[in-house]
């Protein structure tokens, strides 16, 4: 497998849970010896992390080793194939979407508490009941507005029925009937 290829995090898994942590990929595929080396008596090994080591034996069968051949890292998220932490930063954000969300927050007429909610909901990071489950931290799990759903930032901002009401009662005021967060 290639720097650029991750799958699931197998490397990590690896070496928690290998008691011969020096062996090589060759000779770990000699008579499948890898086997032999997972620590079984772990306290954290579990049903799923067997699947995970099937799926990983699977994918590095089709692995064609050839001796005396040395090994070489290509990174893919750059053109010369070298590893850079500018270019592992970048690929952080590939496939992501990029909004004028904070711009239209800082240019809008409201006091300072009211633009660091809104830059806080966009960024979704208001300390929502599943947040604070998370942390493990007290919270009532479900939405305190129409008390039947999970309390979610999604939730409370377009999904509860108390937030469509408020979209739709804006919506009617500014006279445009496209106006929801879905939108």
């Amino acid at each position: 497998m290639d720097a650029g290829h991750t799958s699931k995090g197998y490397g990590t898994i690896c070496i928690h849970y290998l008691q011969e942590k020096n062996r090589t990929l060759h000779e770990a595929l000699a008579r499948n010896t890898w086997i032999k080396d997972l620590d079984l008596l772990h306290p954290s090994f579990s049903a799923q992390l067997i699947i995970e080591f099937v799926q990983l034996w699977r994918t590095v069968q089709r692995v064609n080793l050839t001796p005396h051949i040395q090994d070489e890292i290509c990174w893919k998220f750059n053109e010369s194939g070298q590893f850079s932490t500018s270019s592992a930063y970048h690929a952080q954000f590939q496939g992501a979407m990029s909004t004028n969300f904070n711009q239209i927050i800082q240019s809008a007429w409201a006091p300072p508490k009211c633009k660091f909610f809104s830059w806080l909901a966009v960024q979704d990071r208001i300390w929502t009941a599943d947040r604070l489950s998370a942390r493990g931290w007290p919270h009532n799990p479900t939405c305190s507005l129409c008390r039947s759903c999970p309390e979610t930032g999604n939730h409370l901002f377009v999904d509860c029925r108390f937030t469509r009401r408020i979209w739709a009662a804006l919506s009617f005021w500014l006279g445009e009937p496209s106006l929801h967060p879905t939108n």
